[in-house]
């Protein structure tokens, strides 16, 4: 039974793994697309390529191996919300009254409006009809079950972290509260998130110090790519036409990385569908490239004003997965002209002098 069972796991493993039907590239909807396959003259090269990502150490079980591809929320075990900052700023919360619509079907994403005046106006009614106390723990609850609608954190952890927040309010902010409860959700909301963030990197870099978290070959590259915006105008693209969704500073910089003689093939990463680093967090590079000499380069490109937090993570990630993948594998983060002052980051004159040295 045990052999019979791992063969079917080994099976339903190597169907999970290709990546040549995954919903942009083939199947009922692919075959309705314009399929740009990989250039003939790559395909034997690149069928073989595994790109490295990193994976959980699990404990072998009946129905696979000790390795699980390593998604952000397995970093957040253990978070809570106890003991935790509860400052938060409400600058832009104001006094206009606004609608929640959750939409019953697909993913539950909140859709803000104004509320029409006669709805503003009997909630505002209500509330100045309760006494202090319980007009405050109606708003708790209201900011509650707008933060925790997926109920992603315990009930009583987020009405004790809300509380907290509400405690330390001024006056006009407890005022503002009663007519914009989305705006001071959304804040809070934020604040969790930077939060789980901060916890979720912390736990990524102790673990991988400590041998649970692992780089391994991992990603194929699927054989078609079906994007409906596409350009085959850019020589040395990996696909007989790549996506098509560049702003200008990314199209300089890859007109600069396709000048190169040492530059074999290039790819646009397609956001979302296409390679990930994941991570504390999942980021999708810009691109990646493979040049002659056989190394791998993801490429970030950001614009000289985008040098924020995001781009520090991103840019960390990066980094580790550069360490861990092995010598044949970089990641750079460019900017147009902007230094950044991290490690890994360039600006494009500086980096064009490395990936001529690759």
């Amino acid at each position: 039974m045990v052999s019979e069972a791992t063969t079917q796991a080994e099976s339903y493993n190597a169907a999970l793994n290709d990546t040549s039907d995954m919903g942009f590239t083939g199947g009922e909807l692919g075959e309705m697309l314009t399929q740009n396959a990989i250039q003939a003259y790559l395909s034997d090269e690149v069928s073989g390529l595994r790109v490295p990502q990193f994976f959980l150490r699990s404990v072998p079980d009946l129905f696979g191996g000790e390795f699980e591809l390593l998604e952000p929320e397995n970093l957040s075990d253990g978070f809570s919300l106890a003991g935790q900052d509860a400052r938060v700023r409400f600058e832009l919360a104001t006094g206009e009254m606004y609608r929640v619509d959750v939409a019953e079907k697909g993913e539950a994403v909140p859709k803000y409006r104004r509320a029409d005046a006669e709805t503003s106006e009997y909630i505002r009614s209500y509330l100045a009809q309760l006494p202090p106390e319980q007009k405050i723990q109606r708003c708790i609850n209201m900011i509650c079950a707008q933060i925790n609608r997926n109920n992603r954190y315990a009930a009583s952890e987020i009405n004790d972290y809300v509380r907290r927040i509400v405690g330390g309010m001024t006056e006009d902010e407890l005022s503002a509260m009663e007519t914009a409860i989305p705006t001071y959700a959304r804040k809070i909301e934020e604040k969790i998130k930077t939060l789980e963030d901060a916890y979720r990197e912390d736990k990524f870099g102790r673990w991988l110090d400590s041998g649970k978290i692992v780089c391994r070959d991992s990603y194929m590259l699927p054989k078609v790519i079906t994007p409906a915006d596409t350009t085959d105008s850019i020589p040395k693209s990996l696909y007989e036409a790549e996506k098509d969704d560049m702003n200008g500073g990314e199209h300089e910089l890859l007109d600069a990385i396709v000048g190169l003689d040492n530059v074999k093939w290039w790819h646009r990463i397609i956001e979302r569908k296409g390679f990930r680093l994941n991570g504390f967090i999942n980021h999708y590079p810009d691109f990646m490239v493979m040049t002659k000499s056989g190394k791998l380069v993801l490429i970030e490109y950001k614009g000289d004003d985008r040098d924020n937090s995001d781009s520090e993570r991103k840019l960390k990630l990066g980094r580790w997965w550069q360490m861990k993948a092995g010598d044949n594998y970089r990641y750079f983060m460019v900017f147009k002209n902007r230094e950044f002052g991290i490690d890994g980051a360039y600006t494009m004159d500086q980096f064009m002098e490395i990936m001529r040295e690759l």
